[in-house]
């Protein structure tokens, strides 16, 4: 077997690891920032070509600070999925395609490298979504590769040269950033061929024609357009947004030398640490023996501790060299040590394809290692835990969109196939088949006073009152919509008995048989769709829309919008209100907490929550506040829990084996944590269950 079908195993083994990591990015991440701008982009440029419509494709400077090649390729997706979570998807698809193709060209190159490179979290995390790093990280790569390869051709260039100047021009049609690798490449070519700068002419020129050609920014007015869009660049790097950052010099160095926090539980492997030591160790060694990738690496970090822009996704410039750099020491470390020991010689002598063989061994144990890894992590992320699904109980369904507790502690939970009480360890159900519920999809259940029985459907509202059942809906009530999203009975005060539904067009409210509507156009509510309901204890009713937040004294309205408010997004999916009467709302970007004055909000950077979406909240007995989320683009949920000091994340037991967004928190009087999930049921936390008894 020749030396070089063992490295495309490796190469090829080392992608598909590559292609495992980086999917499960594309599954389990949250929207990030610049992914919403880069699709928009996208659908202009996918609306002109649907069209036809050439000048308008044309005329597209949507981001023009980036070539458009990206954005194009993101365009070609949406014109074959169509808008919306498909489109994300597909376009993290399409960033993944190239972030694995650049792990494996290097690891046919150095396949510690590869290894290294397919596992590193900066490079994972910026090639599996919708940004415009993979597509110019790959082709810079695939620059150097190629002219690394090429031999001196007289009169002309060989298909390696010819490769590694389509790839820069590709490059540079990408995103200019990566071009550092043309700062290096450049100068080497022109001193190779220094006795023939027609060949270095005929390099740069197809580098240019083929970055023109891909360019369609610049077909209009190539100089004019290039300078603007060369020109932001330093107009940005001063731009409030960035300066108010007050990011160090050294920022970058941080981002190279630590796995990303950002994401608990998105990455197996956190050994970016260990990678930037080893680099850094290994620079000498790959200066001597790769003197081009050594340059690469020492310009690129001059690049990215001078750009007053310290954006976090810059580092993948330099992403291959130093993973490379640190290949290359281990490398030379097994090769020393086989010098001493003859281990490597002595299984040469027992199998001549011992690289093939051992490097599959090795992939088997570490396989192995793995799934013996995974079933310990699992088995500890369910101790605590109970499951009811419908596999394993009398639940009716395992989508549950709501939760409530009554007095007598029993369990009441909404399915798509109706309503359940457990009582006693017994579910009892009830459809529309079997009871007087309205309909089977119940999207809220609450509580009220004298533990009547409130749901929410779309339907209209049921209300079961011991053995009786009441149905009220817009045909034959006050009530402003069908489509029932909350319910928040008041329990307490002058008011106890009334009873307040959250609609798709606004809230209605009643109280001792007479109803009341407030839609944005007669009231203080920023938006029509009511999400959410909260009472303090003053009796102020808080309103969860989907275009912000408000409250009623009985009297006005106050309103917090983005616009007026440090609220971290418009739309506030869940509501809760602690001891302190601090308002807690779980918006689509974050968690962000009122105490009347003072706003704070705890968004992805900071808290333990894998996602932003933070669609159901809870206070449990302790002050503890429980936060659950859902990834808009998959089936995968998320939940944390703040102490008063610190986030805890307990995401593994929703998004490892279950795949369980959450959709409503309760917590029962021996305060255990009930989590209502979209496909998987219901999941119990008795890790903070107290005594009543003692409690009290």
């Amino acid at each position: 077997m020749t030396e070089a079908k063992p490295r495309c195993v490796a190469a090829l083994v080392i992608g598909l690891l590559a292609l495992a990591l980086r999917w499960r990015a594309v599954l389990m991440r949250p929207v990030d920032y610049d992914e919403p701008i880069y699709l928009e982009a996208a659908s202009q440029f996918a609306s002109a070509i649907q069209a036809r419509d050439g000048p308008r494709l044309l005329d597209n400077r949507h981001t023009l600070e980036h070539p458009p090649l990206v954005k194009l390729l993101y365009a070609l997706g949406t014109l074959a999925v169509g808008h919306g979570q498909a489109q994300l998807t597909t376009a993290r698809a399409i960033s993944l395609l190239f972030g694995v193709l650049q792990v494996a060209l290097l690891a046919l190159v150095n396949p510690v490298a590869g290894f290294f490179l397919a596992i590193h979290t900066m490079s994972i995390k910026y090639t599996s979504q919708a940004y415009l790093e993979a597509l110019p990280a790959f082709a810079a790569l695939l620059s150097i590769v190629a002219f690394q390869r090429s031999r001196p051709q007289r009169g002309g260039l060989d298909r390696w040269l010819i490769l590694s100047a389509l790839a820069m021009g590709v490059t540079a049609a990408s995103k200019y950033t990566y071009l550092v690798t043309a700062l290096v490449l450049v100068p080497v070519l022109l001193w190779r061929h220094r006795r023939s700068l027609r060949t270095a002419a005929l390099f740069m020129a197809i580098a240019l024609a083929t970055f023109l050609l891909l360019d369609s920014q610049l077909w209009v007015d190539p100089l004019g357009r290039l300078l603007d869009s060369l020109l932001f660049h330093p107009a940005y790097s001063q731009s409030q947004h960035v300066v108010s950052q007050n990011l160090p010099w050294w920022q970058q160095l941080h981002y190279l030398s630590h796995s990303i926090p950002w994401h608990p539980g998105v990455f197996l492997f956190s050994w970016d640490s260990a990678i930037f030591a080893l680099a850094l160790l290994g620079l000498p060694l790959l200066y001597r023996q790769r003197p081009l990738y050594s340059a690469w690496w020492a310009l690129g970090m001059v690049v990215l501790l001078i750009w007053p822009t310290r954006w976090p996704q810059y580092t993948l410039i330099i992403a291959a060299p130093l993973c490379l750099s640190a290949g290359t020491l281990l490398t030379a470390a097994a090769e020393w040590l086989d010098e001493q020991t003859g281990f490597v010689r002595t299984l040469r002598t027992l199998a001549p394809d011992y690289g093939f063989w051992l490097f599959g061994a090795l992939v088997v144990a570490a396989a192995l290692v793995a799934v013996s890894y995974v079933q310990l992590q699992y088995a500890r992320q369910m101790a605590g835990w109970t499951t009811y699904v419908t596999r394993n109980s009398g639940l009716p369904g395992d989508a549950v969109r709501s939760l409530a507790m009554d007095d007598e502690g029993r369990v009441w939970a909404g399915t798509q196939r109706g309503a359940a009480c457990l009582e006693d360890g017994e579910w009892h159900v009830y459809n529309a088949a079997n009871s007087g519920l309205i309909d089977d999809l119940v999207r809220a259940v609450a509580i009220g006073a004298s533990g009547r029985a409130w749901f929410g459907t779309d339907h209209g509202v049921s209300l079961l009152d011991g053995e009786q059942w009441y149905h009220y809906h817009t045909g034959d009530s006050g009530l402003l919509d069908n489509h029932i999203l909350c319910i928040a009975p008041v329990r307490d005060g002058q008011d106890a008995g009334a009873v307040w539904f959250g609609t798709e067009e606004g809230a209605s409210y009643l109280r001792e048989g007479e109803w009341s509507s407030y839609t944005p156009e007669n009231s203080g509510l920023p938006g029509g769709r009511v999400l959410s309901i909260a009472i303090d204890a003053q009796g102020r009713v808080w309103f969860g829309t989907w275009g912000g937040l408000a409250v009623y004294d009985g009297r006005s309205w106050t309103t917090y919008t983005t616009q007026n408010s440090p609220l971290a997004y418009d739309t506030v999916a869940s509501l809760a209100i602690d001891d302190e009467g601090r308002i807690w709302c779980g918006t689509l970007d974050g968690v962000s907490v009122f105490d009347g004055q003072t706003w704070q909000t705890h968004s992805i950077l900071t808290m333990a929550l894998r996602f932003n979406t933070a669609t159901a909240l809870a206070i449990d007995r302790l002050g503890q506040v429980w936060v659950g989320a859902d990834l808009p683009v998959g089936p995968i949920g998320a939940a944390a829990m703040w102490d008063g000091q610190e986030w805890h994340d307990y995401s593994p037991y929703f998004s490892g084996f279950r795949r369980a967004p959450v959709r409503s928190i309760a917590v029962d009087h021996h305060n255990r944590i009930w989590f209502g999930t979209l496909l998987e049921g219901i999941s119990v936390f008795e890790g903070f269950q107290i005594d009543v008894e003692t409690s009290e």
